[in-house]
C-alpha cells in the first residue's frame, strides 16, 4: 500500500501549502517552513491516521535526519511491513 496521499495530505493540513505543490522531493524545513516541534506533531497526527506506532521510527530518527517527503514515506512503509 502507498502512503503517500496521506502523508502529502497531513503535511499540508499543517504547513497550509495546497497539498499539490507537496512532492516527494519537497523539504520539510525550507519548502514547508517545518520545525522540530512540528515534525513530533506530524508524526503522532500520522500514527492516528494510518494506525501505526512510529516509536521505533522516532527513536532512530530525529528532525535532523529527515529532510524530506520521501524519506517520511519511506521511514512509514517500513514500519508498516514490521
Amino acid at each position: 500500500m502507498k502512503y503517500d496521499d496521506v502523508i502529502i495530505s497531513v503535511l499540508s493540513e499543517y504547513s497550509g501549502i495546497q497539498s499539490k505543490k507537496i512532492s516527494k522531493q519537497t523539504r520539510l524545513d525550507m519548502d514547508l517552513g517545518l520545525n522540530s516541534m512540528d515534525f513530533a506533531i506530524i508524526v503522532s497526527e500520522l500514527e492516528d491516521r494510518l494506525k501505526i506506532n512510529l516509536n521505533s521510527f522516532s527513536q532512530k530518527n530525529t528532525y535532523n535526519s529527515v529532510y524530506t517527503v520521501s524519506q517520511i514515506i519511506d521511514i512509514v512503509e517500513r514500519c508498516k511491513s514490521e
